[in-house]
Parts: structure tokens; sequence; C-alpha cells
């Protein structure tokens, strides 16, 4: 079981046959025989994980579709790219799915491709698709604490509304009561600013 799957697809099964992507962006971006096999391989595999998920009454994990190679097509427009890759893996992307997916292009650099015993490597993005994974189980986090922080809040009320004497009966536990509260809220609040951090940390690659 996993909170979060990572599909690696490559981009080196993607063309450009008429050679006019990087010109106008207009042209199809096609696939090739492997990358279509590929492909619908995942598609099979994630329709098995939904299946799964839902007989042990588990929420679906998050998922990255990792476009390695990046560098190969870095010149074509990214968002014909990006709009290629949702379209191969329409079952992710179909709305009201369930699925929190995005896509995430990442090299190691042209140098690497070009020689790959001694080619510099300059990796790109490598580590967004760790990132959109935590972000993505912090905010499950954030979610529960929220929902533990508004329970709490409630029986709080619920216990400071009593009589007096009721109260003066469960003082103590007044107390505890109003400690779990504030901690929760410290633990929303922080929670909060680490899921601000990864967020604008995924806004700028992603």
């Amino acid at each position: 079981e996993s909170d979060c799957v990572m599909l690696c697809f490559s981009a080196a099964h993607l063309t450009d046959p008429d050679g006019r992507v990087a010109e106008d962006g207009m042209a199809a971006i096609e696939v090739t025989e492997d990358g279509d096999d590929e492909a619908t391989r995942m598609n099979q595999l994630m329709s098995l994980v939904a299946r799964k998920a839902q007989e042990k009454g588990r929420p679906l994990p998050s998922v990255v579709v990792v476009l390695t190679k990046y560098d190969l097509i870095a010149a074509w427009p990214r968002e014909a790219v990006l709009d290629k890759v949702r379209d191969m893996f329409g079952p992710l992307y179909a709305r009201g799915n369930g699925w929190t997916v995005t896509t995430c292009p990442v090299s190691l650099g042209t140098a690497l491709a070009g020689n790959t015993d001694g080619g510099k490597v300059e990796a790109v993005n490598v580590h967004r698709p760790v990132a959109f994974a935590v972000y993505c189980s912090m905010r499950q986090s954030a979610a529960q604490v929220a929902a533990d922080l508004a329970a709490r809040t409630s029986s709080h009320g619920e216990a400071k509304n009593m009589s007096r004497i009721g109260r003066w009966w469960r003082s103590v536990d007044l107390d505890y009561r109003a400690d779990a509260v504030s901690r929760s809220q410290a633990e929303v609040e922080e929670l909060g600013r680490q899921l601000d951090i990864l967020f604008r940390e995924l806004a700028e690659g992603l």
C-alpha cells in the first residue's frame, strides 16, 4: 500500500514525424507503438489500484506521471506536451474519478543524453515528484487535524455550557479539552505554513 504512485513515462516515446510541433505548436504529437502499449498497461494497473482501494475502503493514492528524458522534447510547446500526456492517461485525469494527479517533466540534462559515460548531469525537476507526494500526504494530514479540531472545539463548547456545578465537577476535563483545542490549532497553523511552502515550490515548475 502506498500514498503515492509515480508512473514513469519516457519522452522518447513521443514523436514529431512532420517536424512541425516546435515550429507552430499545432501539429499533433504522436506516440510510438511501444509508448502506447506502455501507457495502456499503466492505465490498466491504476484501474486495478482503484478497485483494490475501493474494496479496502482506502482513499485513492495521489499520482505523479513523471515524464522522463524531457530534454529530448524541451523545444516543443510545453502545454502541447502536457495535453498529450493527459490524453494518454485519460482515466486518471477525467473529472470525477477521484484521482489527485499531476504531470512532472524531469531531465538529467542534454549533456548526459549525448554522452552517457561522461556527460555532465544537470538535474531538472527531479525533486518535484517527491515534493508532490509529500504535499498530498500533508494535505490529507491537515484535513484530518482540522476535522479533529472541529470535533474538539464542539466538545469543549458543549462542556462549557454545562451548569456551574457540572463545570466545577469537570474542571480538570475542561482544562484538558482547552489544551487539546489549543494544540490542534497550533498543529493546523504549522501544517498550513508547510503546505504553503510546498505549494509555492510546486507551482514554480509543475
